[in-house]
């Protein structure tokens, strides 16, 4: 679903936006809540990409660390000279709450400013490459 949506970001933005993935074969079939990642991917787009004036770059990129799966969206910060100084968090709070209630402390999504002006999300969740029905949970 993330590369769908993000096909329809290209489309919107052209060569203003690049996406990099990195993603180890090993967690190819892993399965994550629905909706999470892209949550976190149009965060990326709209208080990242859409509000520098030359686009950027977002960089996907999944493994494990240790027995956890480790998911990291990194993108590029706004322009200084911007209007949109980012949002009020709500999808990220919601994001964690939401991991929390299915995995408890085994998860976590952190996020800092890392150097080049860059923004990054790290998730982690235990590992399953298993299906599972979060379809009620929201």
């Amino acid at each position: 679903m993330v590369e769908e949506y993000l096909a329809i970001e290209r489309a919107r933005f052209g060569s203003r936006l690049t996406v990099l993935f990195d993603i180890d074969p090993e967690v190819d079939a892993a399965r994550v809540p629905r909706f999470l990642l892209q949550t976190l991917i149009e965060n990326a787009v709209r208080y990242g990409i859409a509000a520098r004036s030359s686009g950027g770059e977002i960089a996907v990129r999944a493994g494990l660390s240790g027995e956890a799966l480790r998911i990291e969206i990194e993108n590029e910060l706004p322009d200084c000279d911007s209007q949109d100084t980012g949002g009020s968090g709500l999808g990220l709070r919601n994001s964690s709450k939401r991991l929390e209630q299915l995995y408890g402390g085994q998860s976590g999504l952190t996020t800092a400013v890392i150097h080049n002006n860059r923004f990054l999300t790290v998730v982690t969740l235990p590992f399953s490459p298993a299906y599972l029905d979060l379809e009620g949970i929201s």
